[in-house]
């Protein structure tokens, strides 16, 4: 067990690293010519469309994660078939219900042509959600069939590397017109060639038992669990990023893009953590499925032993030369990041030390009891948030994402002790 997941963590983890380093070229592109103010629209607009996209990829496409794992067990591809049927048609519809939305609050309101308010610009927005929620339903197909690194192979490596060449191509060519629009259309255009990359990965791996599947409905049952699904989530998202967009509406885009670049570098503290993470998803559902609890607490020990080394190699780091990091990195305007960067880097340490606690509660049919918890780290975030942002800004914002992440992950990790008789942490007191 120990070797088979240190083997799959480390395939995830460098897909993980190759996704953080493209991301960082990113990032550095869009420092240099947008500077803080533009790279903090982007980061707010961005922001907004992982709001827009919960219902399905973070409701939906769990739901069928969980469906073909056990499709493994029991053979009942049908309910598969119909639930990724039921899953793209819900995509389009929301793609369009947000389209409609934006456009009505255009039509509605005087806002200014130019900048993010812009019909051209609502219509990319719309493209790229649609191909990411349709990504995400099949990346969950694909990692509920065990395929755990061939799912992530589009986003975490295709979509940026797509993004930064055409970055590059753009700078090279229209530098002075580079803008935030021409920035997410960017992005739009990297989402639709992940989306067809994925699409065939998925149509040379999947089961011809799926693939001959005529599709079942269980509208009733789908809808009401999905909705479990996205509303712990909607909590769950909404603390990871209600610190940024409150920052930005306290403080300013300037703020919000001094933040991107410490959240930025925080993920590398998270690589580990976030890639074995969708490891766990697939792995908790199979051993709740066929009830192997020795199985959850030995996953969950270690993963979360395996998340923990980087977390504090980058706190550590960080506390020891970031100081001379970050004007090297992004240019002296950048400086500010420093403080909201350790910040976050120690949420993410108690993040990995933590373990996988809430993939597991989800996994294992106590998603109410997730949904609970994050509810109440997103209120000590937006609290927190509220009284500090004003005074501190970036560093305000980064102390309430700490303090949310810490009572979220206590109370995640005494449910899953309660409930599934496991210790998600680092320390597997039980055995």
């Amino acid at each position: 067990m120990p070797r088979d997941l240190l083997k799959s963590g480390l395939s995830v983890t460098v897909l993980r690293g190759a996704n953080v380093v493209l991301g960082f070229a990113v990032i550095l592109i869009l420092t240099r010519v947008l500077g803080p103010e533009g790279l903090g629209a982007y980061a707010f607009a961005t922001t907004l469309l992982l709001l827009l996209g919960i219902p399905v990829s973070y409701g939906w496409a769990p739901l069928l994660l969980r469906e073909a794992a056990r499709a493994l067990h029991t053979g009942h591809w049908a309910s598969v078939k119909g639930m990724a049927v039921r899953g793209t048609q819900l995509a389009v519809a929301f793609t369009g219900l947000g389209f409609f939305a934006g456009m009505g609050v255009l039509w509605t309101t005087d806002m200014p042509s130019a900048g993010l308010a812009t019909v051209s610009l609502m219509a990319v927005l719309s493209i790229t959600l649609l191909f990411e929620q349709l990504s995400a339903l099949r990346t969950s197909i694909l990692r509920g069939l065990g395929f755990a690194v061939n799912a992530q192979v589009p986003e975490m490596v295709i979509k940026p590397a797509v993004q930064l060449a055409l970055l590059t191509i753009a700078v090279a060519t229209w530098f002075a017109a580079l803008d935030v629009q021409l920035a997410l259309g960017v992005l739009a255009v990297a989402a639709i060639v992940s989306f067809a990359v994925g699409a065939i990965i998925l149509q040379r791996l999947k089961p011809a038992a799926l693939a001959n599947a005529a599709p079942q409905f269980d509208d009733s049952q789908w809808l009401k669990t999905s909705a479990l699904f996205a509303s712990s989530a909607a909590v769950s998202v909404l603390n990871a990023n209600a610190d940024l967009l409150l920052l930005g509406l306290l403080r300013g885009t300037t703020d919000v893009g001094y933040y991107k670049v410490a959240l930025q570098v925080a993920l590398a503290g998270a690589l580990a953590y976030t890639s074995l993470n969708m490891i766990a998803v697939q792995r908790f559902a199979t051993a709740s499925a066929s009830g192997d609890r020795k199985e959850l607490q030995q996953t969950a020990t270690h993963l979360a032993r395996l998340a923990l080394v980087p977390a504090l190699a980058t706190l550590l780091l960080l506390l020891a030369v970031g100081e001379q990091i970050i004007p090297v990195a992004f240019g002296a305007d950048f400086a500010p990041s420093l403080t909201p960067m350790i910040i976050l880097s120690a949420a993410q340490l108690v993040n990995a030390a933590s373990g996988m606690g809430r993939s597991l509660l989800m996994m294992s049919g106590h998603e109410n009891k997730a949904m609970l918890w994050a509810g109440v780290g997103l209120t000590a975030n937006i609290i927190i948030c509220l009284l500090l942002i004003p005074a501190f800004g970036a560093a305000g914002a980064a102390t309430g994402h700490l303090v949310s992440l810490t009572l979220w992950n206590g109370g995640i990790w005494w449910e899953v002790w309660r409930s599934n008789d496991v210790d998600a942490s680092a320390l597997g007191l039980k055995k």
